[in-house]
């Protein structure tokens, strides 16, 4: 499968390796190499993962974020970026306040 970001997902991404590169010079870098080799991943499993609030839901490995996308067709369009040590609640309005018409990367 054919694996796309929104905007709003590449903001996720940014905004969380800013935080990491704060704690720690290298960290940002270290963190958006490995959240886009899980965002790649998802070519080969993504439709796999159970769904929540009407995406599909991926926990990364190293990082306690999760990754909510959608799939349509033979594309896995990654959708929403979120801290999973955030309220439950928290996670749900961010993933649900994103515009079904966010424009793919």
């Amino acid at each position: 499968m054919r694996v796309i970001v929104t905007q709003s997902a590449e903001r996720d991404l940014e905004e969380a390796s800013d935080f990491c590169e704060r704690l720690e010079t290298g960290a940002g870098a270290y963190f958006l190499e490995k959240m886009v080799e899980e965002i790649d991943a998802l070519a080969d499993t993504g439709g796999v993962h159970r769904k929540v609030w009407g995406y599909h839901k991926v926990a990364a490995v190293r990082f306690p974020f999760l990754i909510f996308y959608l799939v349509r067709d033979d594309t896995v369009l990654g959708r929403t970026i979120v801290d999973g040590r955030r309220s439950p609640l928290s996670n749900l309005k961010t993933v649900t306040q994103r515009k079904q018409n966010d424009a793919p990367l």
